[in-house]
């Protein structure tokens, strides 16, 4: 049995990816812009700076990474073939990863280090959270559906009507008697006639 269509809602993604990508777009720049000024005024890296660099580089490429799987959503959403299941998957893996950053600096304020980034992270890991929370919605309704079944109207034939062809306005021809069924309730205490 092939699966029904789920409509997702244009007025719900638009706002959450054009936000989450903007975002994206300024936290790879802010990592691009610290990368390259901490190589103009170091020429060599020392022993502790390497480490270092390479977490950014690293934690740099996970956020390229998340923004191309929004890339992506958007692309199949265009085709109409974002299925629920995998846009389940998609937003469990970018939450994920936003929950765990944000728990990272949770855990680094409690150390003691400053917390001027946690609401720029709180508010990415929200919209993440809010997409991941639609998205399973979306495959919640999906199965509801399939355990529905595939019902077909039934076959009524006091349904169909014998009314008359319409023929233009009235004035150009002979109007019509229509039949009128004698299926009217009656009471049981009055009289009626036939």
């Amino acid at each position: 049995m092939s699966s029904p269509p789920i409509i997702w809602k244009k007025r719900i993604l638009v706002p959450f990816w054009t936000v989450r990508i903007c975002l994206m777009v300024f936290l790879i720049g802010i990592y691009a812009w610290a990368i390259a000024l901490v190589k103009q005024q170091h020429d060599e890296f020392n022993d502790i700076e390497a480490p270092a660099m390479v977490a950014i580089v690293i934690f740099m490429l996970f956020i390229v990474a998340v923004l191309l799987i929004d890339i992506l959503a958007i692309i199949l959403f265009l085709r109409d073939a974002l299925k629920p299941m995998l846009f389940l998957v998609m937003s469990c893996f970018q939450t994920g990863f936003w929950g765990g950053v944000l728990i990272m600096n949770l855990v680094a304020i409690g150390q003691g280090t400053s917390a001027v980034g946690l609401g720029l992270i709180l508010v990415v890991f929200l919209s993440f959270l809010g997409l991941l929370i639609y998205a399973g919605v979306g495959y919640h309704r999906q199965r509801m559906q399939l355990r529905r079944g595939q019902y077909a109207p039934a076959h009524n034939p006091s349904a169909h009507t014998n009314l008359p062809e319409y023929r233009g306005p009235a004035g150009f021809h002979q109007p019509t008697a229509y039949k009128q069924p004698n299926n009217a309730y009656h009471p049981q205490g009055a009289s009626h006639i036939v």
